[in-house]
């Protein structure tokens, strides 16, 4: 029945870790961990203290009851999941994105694969009064024209969840 789907849909814990279990060929433990990366709960709810947060996909309503956020799940699910996985495996998400900046800086030295071009192999360190405030992460020097190309290489996390966050970005 279509609508249904505008009804509140209650869902029990076991059977949606179950469900995802069984969707990612995956065991319940690595699927209830999904299942709180996805889902708002009393420990989270934190993140709804920024004005600008996504809507979960699934809200904690009770020990073993779930409801579907319609919104959630069609507007900002991924915003959502990528907080809580920064927030959740800290050490995880840095070792993946210096990973990501290591082949991006890879991929970029590629099309500079000329004699003529000097790739320099390690990050720039830029301080200020006597304090590391940024780096460069990727640099080339044409030899022949003696100019230097410096590369800060982004990506686009979402960071419109926190004032801190955007101020952040915007200093790097």
């Amino acid at each position: 029945m279509i609508s249904e789907n505008l009804f509140i849909c209650i869902f029990l814990e076991d059977d949606l870790t179950r469900l995802i279990a069984n969707n990612q060929t995956i065991d319940m433990k690595n699927a209830k961990i999904i299942l709180d990366t996805l889902s708002l709960t009393a420990d989270n709810r934190a993140y709804y203290d920024y004005t600008n947060a996504s809507c979960a996909p699934l809200i904690k309503i009770s020990k073993q009851q779930y409801i579907r956020s319609i919104r959630g799940f069609l507007d900002g699910a991924f915003e959502f999941a990528l907080f809580r996985l920064h927030n959740s495996f800290p050490k995880d998400w840095d070792r993946n994105v210096n990973t990501r900046e290591r082949t991006f800086k890879e991929h970029l030295y590629l099309l500079f694969d000329d004699d003529r071009f000097l790739c320099v192999p390690h990050t720039i360190l830029i301080e200020s009064n006597g304090r590391a405030s940024t780096d460069i992460d990727a640099a080339v020097i044409d030899k022949v024209t003696g100019e230097i190309a410096l590369f800060q290489l982004k990506w686009q996390d979402p960071t419109d969840y926190s004032s801190f966050a955007l101020k952040s970005k915007k200093n790097n």
